[in-house]
């Protein structure tokens, strides 16, 4: 892994506060708008294509006392989306339900067109299903009507729905880099202009949660004010039940928490094919019930943690390294963990990884899941191959299907493709710091920099020099996290190790998920330079007298 200082897009200055180094180092122009964006950032819905005809079908239904049926797609965007709608028409009207597929068995309404819901008048699509026209067709033959809400690319006309997507071709919408929750709390805002109500308001958290989880850019000054406004108006009982059962402090939530605490609940509900969970979840009222919830979802998740590791353990021994591309036929994980075992395994073997199953449409297809490395453009690569019958998704993550018997010259083709291409992993450092000038402050002023961050706009990384390693030890329920204690070199000249090994560190490492060969090697009573994000962590003590602790963190993603 090679380590490479990011060269700052604007010339920063020594006598810059660190805020300012990092906006510069990243091309920020308006630091201020960018780290407090306000209202004004906010593009009219009115710019959305269909917005107007979207809105006067939804209060026709709810006039009509219609039967109004959501459809949910399977992942943490889906669930938000289908939140958001559903509890915002409950205020409104009692004939609204939802439906859904479960993650193994794909995405799309084509996939329950037959069991749409009996009465339904109208049928709101959320997240998906934009291109899906002869299964709209074959609905709406049936005398329903149909919205789709989505944001997915959009490659065919569909004359059997009123569809709202910032993609089309005709959508003006300034903002390409939406989801399908921002584009549901759209619609519920000019609900709102026609009502005289305000309870978009109370539902900007799952816009930003759904936001987030689907890794839209946090660049985009839109995505910015919506993910830092759902951080600090966390109103959902569901979403409250989580950072309960984490016991995160909400006055202090970054999308960190997002990131690595609550998407990871509602992922688990759809990996262990429970999405009904995560959507009763977002749509309970009862405090008690979601808190219930949420504690099934935590062990849901811990339980999709065990499945995840022995089937990795499981496969990879069987993988063919000498391939650019690490292609896994595996008809046993099923749709819901394709993805994360490729993730997985990308991560291992530095390449990218396509994991495929059965396809449940064909018994003589292959469908799955691919995931990229170091950046590369694989959807728009894997996208023409001429064995591939579909592909879709995001440039570094999505699905992918083939002919069984086109598997091996799949293989080849990728290889040939790839051929030239090098999968060179680079880390990136914004600037390099000594352990001595990690003070408290720098980390909080690092935190506030990155409440907000994500993709295009990730959290800052530091490299941090003369890190001297006085102990190290394996911590958490699989005993795959390093924990080494680190001083300042120049601090342990005078020391004896006994002292040190009883004294605070200045910085304490952590690593998570690693493999017992890293454990392993990882260096004690040695100095060495890590890269990593730093971090803050505060707990409480009680006994004898209340005080609060406080010790500073590297997570690394490498040492030398």
């Amino acid at each position: 892994m090679a380590w490479k200082e990011k060269i700052p897009i604007t010339k920063y200055n020594k006598g810059d506060e660190l805020k300012e180094k990092l906006g510069k180092i990243r091309g920020i122009k308006d630091l201020e708008k960018h780290l407090n964006p306000t209202t004004k950032e906010l593009h009219s819905p009115y710019l959305l294509r269909n917005i107007e005809k979207v809105k006067e079908r939804i209060m026709k239904a709810i006039f009509n006392n219609e039967n109004i049926s959501l459809h949910a797609d399977i992942d943490a965007d889906g669930e938000n989306s289908t939140a958001i709608i559903f509890n915002y028409l409950i205020n409104f009207t009692k004939k609204v339900k939802y439906f859904h597929a479960q993650r193994s068995e794909g995405h799309g309404v084509h996939l329950r067109k037959d069991e749409v819901p009996e009465n339904t008048d109208l049928l709101i699509v959320l997240d998906s299903s934009s291109n899906e026209w002869e299964a709209c067709k074959e609905i709406s033959e049936r005398g329903i009507d149909i919205i789709i809400i989505d944001h997915h690319e959009v490659n065919v006309e569909n004359d059997y729905c009123i569809l709202l997507n910032d993609k089309h071709k005709d959508c003006n919408y300034p903002n390409k880099h939406t989801s399908g929750s921002l584009l549901a709390w759209k619609v519920c805002q000019v609900l709102d202009d026609h009502f005289l109500t305000s309870y978009s308001d109370d539902l900007i958290d799952l816009a930003g949660i759904g936001l987030h989880s689907d890794q839209m850019s946090m660049l985009k000054e839109e995505n910015r004010y919506i993910v830092k406004s759902s951080l600090e108006n966390v109103k959902n009982p569901g979403v409250k039940a989580i950072l309960k059962v984490l016991k995160k402090d909400t006055s202090k939530l970054t999308s960190t928490d997002y990131s690595f605490g609550v998407t990871p609940f509602l992922n688990a509900a759809s990996r262990m094919d429970k999405i009904e969970m995560a959507i009763e979840l977002l749509t309970t009222k009862d405090e008690k019930y979601a808190e219930k919830l949420a504690r099934e979802l935590q062990a849901m998740n811990e339980e999709r943690k065990i499945k995840q590791k022995a089937a990795i353990e499981r496969i990879v021994p069987a993988i063919d390294l000498s391939s650019k591309c690490i292609i896994i036929v595996d008809e046993t994980l099923g749709k819901n963990m394709n993805g994360l075992i490729a993730s997985d395994i990308a991560n291992k073997f530095k390449r990218p990884v396509i994991v495929l199953g059965k396809s449940a449409e064909n018994d003589d297809e292959f469908h799955g899941s691919f995931r990229s490395f170091a950046g590369f453009n694989f959807l728009s690569f894997v996208g023409s191959m001429p064995e591939v019958l579909f592909s879709g998704g995001h440039p570094g993550a999505g699905g992918v299907g083939i002919k069984r018997n086109t598997l091996d010259a799949f293989q080849l083709s990728l290889n040939k493709g790839l051929n030239d291409v090098r999968f060179d992993y680079e880390v990136e450092y914004d600037f390099a710091v000594n352990v001595s000038d990690i003070t408290e402050k720098l980390i909080n002023d690092v935190a506030e920099f990155a409440k907000v961050s994500g993709n295009e706009c990730p959290e800052p990384k530091f490299l941090i020099k003369d890190l001297y390693i006085v102990k190290k030890d394996t911590i958490g329920k699989n005993l795959d996290t390093l924990k080494a204690s680190g001083f300042a070199e120049s601090a342990t000249w005078a020391m004896k190790k006994s002292d040190l090994e009883s004294k605070k560190p200045n910085l304490t490492v952590l690593k998570f998920r690693v493999e017992t060969e890293y454990l392993e090697e990882f260096p004690i009573d040695k100095t060495i330079d890590v890269i990593g994000n730093l971090n803050l962590n505060e707990w409480k003590v009680f006994k004898p007298k209340f005080k609060i602790e406080k010790t500073k963190q590297v997570f690394i993603d490498d040492y030398r």
